[in-house]
């Protein structure tokens, strides 16, 4: 699809011509300068192949197709705010992509792409905007793992259980570990206390509160070697594990499990 511009000489002369009418001569003249003004015309053609490629959970690339002439392209994003396209960048005409960075993770983003030239004067003609492309961000490896575990709220607690339909502890801890696709890490079943062992080359070396982040895993008895209960870090002070008090797997403040237990070791897994 093309845009044109034509010269205002053109303009000009059919009004003339409208007003005042044309004689023979004129109209030899006018023909000549109507044939020069549409040999002026200034075009530019849409770029085609847009596309729109995730890089990781920050990034997106757009990419596309050289259009003849061009002698650049600006890149415009959809703005669900003002239910419009608006400029995220202008590139030269060597560059056939842009980069869209610092995005946050599992945020969509739809493109389109136009290319320009300049006239006589330096204004800008922009060709129509091509088709759209759009990609989406990777989701946060840690809220990922974490929706694993939400799958199995209420489920019922039942003491040496590990799933898909009862847990103990360990055993719920041990199938979020195992079912989530974000986690680079891989135990095998056991007690809290076996768990601990199996992890303690991610203990973050503080068993403050404060200092865990959500995803850690929190362990908790008398001593890192004394280990009865193991629940995963939800941010605010909250927990989600199999908790025995309530029969069920429940998110519950971490509070609630130090009356006759303090939180002893926090292990923080490498994600994907």
């Amino acid at each position: 699809m093309k845009r044109r511009l034509s010269v205002s000489l053109l303009s000009c002369l059919i009004m003339i011509s409208m007003c005042f009418g044309t004689t023979a001569a004129f109209a030899d003249t006018s023909d000549e300068l109507v044939f020069e003004a549409f040999d002026n015309i200034v075009s530019v053609t849409s770029p085609e192949g847009v596309t729109a490629k995730v890089l990781g959970k920050t990034a997106i690339r757009v990419s596309w197709k050289e259009a003849e002439g061009a002698e650049g392209y600006i890149v415009y994003s959809y703005s669900s705010s003002s239910e419009s396209y608006r400029a995220a960048a202008t590139v030269d005409a060597d560059t056939l992509s842009y980069t869209a960075k610092d995005l946050s993770p599992g945020t969509k983003k739809i493109y389109r792409v136009t290319s320009f030239v300049k006239d006589a004067d330096g204004n800008i003609i922009e060709s129509e905007k091509s088709g759209k492309a759009s990609a989406v961000t990777e989701e946060d490896s840690v809220k990922e793992f974490l929706s694993t575990a939400r799958t199995r709220l209420g489920k019922p607690y039942v003491s040496g259980a590990a799933g898909p339909n009862a847990f103990d502890c360990s055993g719920f801890v041990y199938w979020v570990i195992k079912n989530s696709d974000t986690c680079n890490v891989r135990i095998s079943r056991s007690s809290a206390q076996g768990e601990y062992a199996q992890l303690r080359k991610y203990d973050i070396g503080s068993s403050s509160l404060s200092s865990a982040k959500p995803g850690d895993i929190l362990f908790f008895g008398s001593s890192r070697s004394n280990i009865w209960h193991v629940g995963i870090y939800t941010g605010n002070g909250n927990q989600i594990h199999a908790f025995s008090t309530w029969g069920k797997v429940a998110v519950s403040p971490v509070s609630m499990s130090t009356s006759n237990k303090r939180l002893v070791a926090i292990a923080r897994l490498p994600m994907k």
